[in-house]
Parts: C-alpha cells; sequence; structure tokens
C-alpha cells in the first residue's frame, strides 16, 4: 500500500525548457495529510503553522521539487528557507527558482552562473479574465502584438503574463523589489520557436546594474502553460 505522501504528490517529472531542465510534479491538495511523511524529509516551518491547508500543499510540493532540481545537479538535497517576502533562498552557490499553480508545482536550479533565471507555471486565463487583466499586464505595443499572432488572445496574454512573473523571479534575487507589469516589454516574439524577448525599464537596469534582456521560452498543455526567463547579454 502506498504512504499517503504519495496519494499526495507525483513521481517527478522533467521537461526542457529553453536549453533548460525544468522538474514537475503534480499534486492532490485533496489527498494533503499535515505532518506526514514528504520526500526528502521536506517538513512544515512553523511560520506556516497557522496557514490554510493550500498553502501547505503548495509549500511542500514546491520544496519537493526544488530538491529534486538540486539532486539533478548531484548534490545532496536540502529544505529552502523562506526569506524575508516569503521568497525561496536557494544554498550558497546555486541560482533557482520555484512556482506552483493549484496542481503542478515546477522548479529549476543550476550551479550560480553569470544568468538569472525564473520559472513559472500558470492555468490558462478565461476570455474574461484576460478582458479584466489586459490593461494591467500588457502595455498598448504588446497588446497589438498579441492580436497579431495565431494564439488566441486570452491564451497569448497567458504566456505573457506567466512569463513576466518568471520574469520577476530571476531578477527578485539581485534587485530585492518587487516591480510593475509596465517594467518590462516584449520586443520580439518568435512562434515557431515559442520564445519571446523582454526589454527592461530603464530604472529597472539602473537597479540591476547589468544591461540585459531576457529570452523568456514557453511550453503550452492543455490547461496549463509552463514559462521561463532567462537573462543574456545585449
Amino acid at each position: 500500500m502506498p504512504r499517503s505522501s504519495e496519494c499526495f504528490i507525483g513521481k517527478s517529472e522533467v521537461l526542457h525548457l529553453g536549453g533548460e531542465f525544468i522538474y514537475v510534479r503534480y499534486f492532490d491538495v485533496i489527498n494533503f495529510i499535515e505532518n506526514d511523511i514528504y520526500p526528502y524529509d521536506i517538513f512544515l516551518p512553523l511560520q506556516l503553522n497557522a496557514a490554510a491547508v493550500k498553502r501547505k500543499a503548495e509549500f511542500i510540493a514546491g520544496r519537493v521539487v526544488a530538491c529534486d532540481a538540486i539532486c539533478a545537479l548531484e548534490e545532496k538535497p536540502v529544505q529552502l528557507d523562506i526569506g524575508g517576502n516569503r521568497e525561496p533562498i536557494w544554498p550558497k552557490g546555486f541560482v533557482g527558482s520555484i512556482s506552483h499553480n493549484d496542481k503542478c508545482a515546477v522548479a529549476v536550479a543550476k550551479y550560480r552562473e553569470p544568468v538569472l533565471l525564473g520559472v513559472d507555471v500558470e492555468n490558462w486565463m478565461s476570455q474574461e479574465q484576460s478582458v479584466d487583466l489586459s490593461g494591467i499586464i500588457a502595455g498598448r505595443a504588446e497588446v497589438s502584438l498579441l492580436k497579431s499572432l495565431s494564439l488566441s488572445y486570452s491564451q497569448g496574454l497567458t504566456i505573457l503574463f506567466s512569463g513576466k512573473e518568471s520574469l520577476f523571479k530571476a531578477i527578485y534575487p539581485v534587485s530585492h523589489r518587487y516591480f510593475e507589469f509596465s517594467d518590462s516589454k516584449v520586443v520580439f516574439w518568435n512562434e515557431k520557436y515559442n520564445y519571446f524577448v523582454v526589454e527592461l525599464s530603464s530604472s529597472v537596469l539602473d537597479i540591476l546594474r547589468r544591461n540585459l534582456v531576457f529570452k523568456i521560452f514557453y511550453n503550452c498543455e492543455p490547461g496549463q502553460v509552463f514559462t521561463l526567463a532567462i537573462s543574456i547579454v545585449d
């Protein structure tokens, strides 16, 4: 008979995106049991004692898949601490990122290099959601670009939203602050190879003190989209 945690979280899967390996685990909040035995002996920290069950399940799933990514580098798995703004603290010498939606947790990790990277997974927006959120996520030029794609507008906007979330996760370890969607803009979109290029505003570049642009790769699946943001030298 399987352990109860095996009913909650599935086996590790690997997605190849943008030249990187993204580690994926599906989970089911309904089967989450507190203080169970989870893979890698992951445990709930004290600061989550009062959190909702959904938040606890997402935390465990995210930390488990982060260990998958670390182990893939032939390193000993370690539970990531929580930073002051709830960000995961990666071990010294690593750069990485975690994300989740309501059923899937993803992570990417690599040895620290002169590169920034972030990962995200999002459920597809409905048409109504895209109408409500379009003005927040996309600038005028980006709206025109999205309308020119073969994707539906709601699909394009979901990919753009997820990509900018990946971007923010990539730059947070350097900037230690959050930015607006308007602080980045799409300058090129390649549908054939599923990526787009994003430039940062001058104010963000001043904070980073590095002249960077980002390639954002995406992988579309039924029900959700995965994105990976990787910095490149302009």
